[in-house]
């Protein structure tokens, strides 16, 4: 289930995309908090949390992924600290041009729909 790190690997890989993903978070926390009305005026950890549960949970999972099948998704053989670091900064925001896009405007998913599309036409 691991990978090919131990424990302690994923634990520190794990500390490190965290520390990314945060700084992105609270960066990104900061704007909002300047656009949108319905938020508090002072920043209130606790009300980030209940607002953001599901994108904590999202970047969770994908940072899991991101360190057990590291090769396969970031294009690199091994992870360092460095790197962990900078795929945690722009972990997020690759969640949420995904989520704008819509899956389906990836362009392995449409070809993959146009050639299913084609099956289910000529009938085959």
């Amino acid at each position: 289930m691991l990978g090919d790190y131990s424990a302690t690997d994923w634990a520190i890989y794990g500390t490190f995309f965290l520390m990314g993903a945060a700084i992105f978070f609270f960066g990104d926390v900061q704007r909002s908090m300047k656009d949108d009305s319905g938020m508090p005026n002072k920043f209130n950890f606790w009300f980030m949390v209940k607002d953001n549960a599901f994108r904590f949970l999202i970047v969770l999972g994908t940072i899991f992924l991101a360190i057990r099948f590291h090769s396969e998704f970031l294009g690199i053989d091994t992870l360092n600290e460095k790197n962990c670091l900078f795929h945690g900064i722009s972990i997020d925001a690759v969640i949420g041009k995904i989520a704008k896009a819509g899956i389906s405007e990836i362009p392995a998913v449409k070809k993959a729909r146009t050639a299913s599309m084609t099956k289910i036409k000529n009938g085959s």
